[in-house]
């Protein structure tokens, strides 16, 4: 995380170099790794982990609701309905899925970390619904 919150900090100094003076870098780097390790503390609190779902249940992929692993069927299904979100939020879910870092993400997609935990839950919301349908 320290890492993370650190290349945060200095990926914001970067975007926003006109306008930090130059003997107030230090202090504001310091401020913004701060802000976001806050952040990233509350999310922890609030997101569950995948990873730590995974090594609750052992190295098996299971489903939320079924402790049975996922079979073809199923994994077509989630693809398909992957598929049928916004293309912003596909990348979201891929990104994730890949094990990047919401800070990474933003980075990859020229954006916050902020929009990248947005697109993620409208995704989210949107599976669960998708998959309910179905």
């Amino acid at each position: 995380m320290l890492e993370d919150v650190c290349q945060f900090a200095w990926t914001q100094l970067i975007a926003q170099r006109e306008r930090v003076e130059p003997r107030a870098v230090a202090s504001w780097l310091a401020r913004t790794a701060t802000r976001e390790a806050v952040r990233w503390i509350h999310r922890s609190e609030t997101v569950l982990s995948l990873d730590a779902e995974v090594e609750a249940r052992g190295d098996r992929l299971t489903t939320a609701a079924e402790d049975e692993p996922f079979d073809r069927a199923r994994r077509r299904e989630l693809l398909a309905c992957v598929r049928e979100l916004p293309l912003r939020q596909q990348r979201a879910v891929w990104l994730r899925a890949f094990g990047f870092s919401r800070p990474e993400a933003a980075l990859h997609e020229l954006c916050t970390p902020r929009t990248v935990e947005r697109q993620l839950t409208r995704a989210d919301a949107r599976l669960r619904e998708l998959l309910a349908e179905g």
